[in-house]
């Protein structure tokens, strides 16, 4: 249970992190791809934990799994295990190809941000520069 929460949370959290990017038409397929891809994800965790953290107990056959939750058998099959495979990759291929995109927009976001943040004022109140009781025009300032 305790992968699981965790899991859940940092989808969570991914979820949070991606409404950064809403009002962006210029990252909207990244947006969309990567949103595509945690929707994948998350049934799959469930699907993977059901199965990782099943109890096993001794048949008449053998060993069963058993979910610990229902105490049903989970469906084990190669037919699933293959469609959850494709779908895992998927997820994985569309994150490798987009997230870094995301990434690297807010790094330049944040390196734009720095840069500028070293400029002076460019207006304001201290715009106006006095010469003997006489007001002229430094940067955006009124003239008079």
């Amino acid at each position: 249970m305790v992968f699981r929460q965790d899991f859940k949370n940092t989808l969570r959290q991914f979820r949070l992190e991606l409404r950064e990017f809403e009002d962006r038409p210029s990252v909207s397929d990244s947006l969309r791809a990567v949103r595509e891809a945690r929707e994948i994800m998350s049934p799959l965790a469930v699907w993977r934990n059901d199965r990782v953290h099943a109890r096993v107990r001794m048949t008449t056959q053998g060993y069963a799994l058993y979910n610990w939750r229902t105490g049903h058998r989970p469906e084990i099959s190669p037919e699933q295990i293959e469609k959850n495979i494709h779908l895992a990759s998927k997820a994985m291929v569309e994150l490798e190809a987009h997230v870094p995109h995301l990434i690297d927009l807010l790094k330049w976001e944040e390196e734009f941000e720095r840069l500028f943040s070293t400029l002076p004022e460019l207006s304001g109140p201290d715009d106006q520069v006095e010469n003997g009781g006489e007001q002229t025009l430094t940067a955006g300032g009124p003239l008079t």
